[in-house]
């Protein structure tokens, strides 16, 4: 490895444990409440280092959603195109959705329980192309299949999938949130809930 490509390395190394440090106080004590000079004084940097990396603040915020906002959108883009009948696919989204919470507990905290964008009015999350709707608009295409298959005869496409989200999203909060708790077989309690959510 030459000089320039071990350079180039150490620095998307460092970018990166900037972001991780970063999101991990975001999550742990409030997007409002870190400075920079508290990012950089979790990775044991000075504050002008972060400074050749991000300008402000929102700029790490802005590049921590750009990063991860679109991985749920491709896995349920990944269900909705699989053979399973449609029934099937809305209950692998919803597994797929809290796994997704627990393996990324950090971004899920940050961008789904504390919602630290709504400080941020310059970021594009709630816009209807975001990744975030997108995957909600295949929620509600997955439920109107099901209905042509014969499910959740005379109840309303949006209700079934807000009701769904609901639950699949406190359960997941929860998950993150109350990790201390004496929870029985997590993969058991998911399965449960996600059967009481779609009643199939």
């Amino acid at each position: 490895m030459g000089i320039k490509e071990r350079r180039d390395k150490e620095k998307l190394e460092l970018k990166n444990k900037i972001i991780s440090a970063a999101e991990e106080l975001f999550a742990d004590a409030g997007y409002q409440n870190i400075s920079m000079r508290k990012i950089a004084n979790k990775i044991e940097y000075s504050l002008p280092t972060i400074y050749q990396f991000f300008d402000k603040k929102a700029d790490i915020l802005f590049y921590i959603y750009k990063k991860n906002n679109g991985k749920l959108l491709d896995l349920f883009m990944e269900i909705s195109e699989s053979q399973n009948d449609s029934i099937e696919k809305l209950k692998d989204m919803s597994r797929t959705y809290i796994n997704f919470a627990i393996e990324n507990p950090h971004y899920y905290e940050l961008a789904y329980m504390s919602n630290a964008v709504r400080y941020e009015k310059d970021l594009a999350y709630h816009e209807p192309q975001s990744p975030g709707f997108k995957a909600y608009e295949i929620i509600l295409s997955t439920i109107i299949k099901c209905k042509e298959e014969g499910y959740f005869q005379d109840k309303e496409v949006e209700v079934i999938g807000q009701c769904l989200w609901a639950g699949i999203h406190g359960l997941s909060s929860l998950f993150i949130g109350h990790n201390e708790f004496p929870w029985k077989d997590k993969k058991c309690l998911i399965e449960n809930m996600i059967n009481s959510l779609i009643g199939k």
